[in-house]
């Protein structure tokens, strides 16, 4: 009775080469909601806190240069900046360690993209493979690339406070 009166759509099944773009056409839309809703809470923070309005839109990336320095306290600029975080925090005191604290911390989608830059540096550079080999003989080969992963971030990390160029020798102390 429903579905004759029109209240109840009715289902559509997709064809089986079309369901990987359709898959894709869902995550893309709940990424462009996320993308929004981040963009009007920025715009409405900034109206809290009494500062000018944006004299651009800050919908494309190279109007939202200088937005974390408009406002005032380290704890906003460090939320408004990017999450370059990739390693734990430790929990020390009197020079013991302790268990790590934030098992969830850094950014996962930049964490994603270290690991595959590791692949690619092993490939393409034999000192880099060397020092994974080495690595791979005292922990798993996964814990390897992990362990590699997070020293890549740290080199990029030295490079963007440093304005420097990437240095295999510093890499692999």
């Amino acid at each position: 009775m429903l579905l004759r009166g029109g209240n109840f759509p009715t289902s559509y099944v997709y064809p089986k080469d079309m369901r990987g773009t359709r898959d894709l056409l869902r995550r893309r839309c709940n990424i462009v909601r996320r993308r929004s809703a981040t963009i009007v809470h920025v715009q409405i923070v900034n109206h809290q806190q009494n500062l000018p309005a944006f004299p651009k839109s800050i919908s494309y990336k190279t109007n939202r240069a200088g937005i974390p320095e408009r406002f005032e306290g380290n704890s906003v600029q460090r939320m408004m900046k990017l999450d370059a975080r990739l390693v734990k925090g430790t929990n020390s005191s009197a020079g013991k360690q302790y268990k790590p604290t934030g098992a969830k911390i850094g950014n996962p989608h930049l964490k994603w993209g270290f690991s595959e830059a590791i692949t690619l540096l092993k490939r393409e550079c034999p000192e880099a493979k060397a020092f994974a080999e080495r690595i791979e003989q005292k922990h798993s080969k996964a814990r390897a690339n992990t362990l590699l992963a997070i020293k890549l971030g740290r080199a990029v990390y030295w490079m963007w406070t440093r304005k420097t160029a990437f240095d295999t020798t510093i890499f692999l102390r």
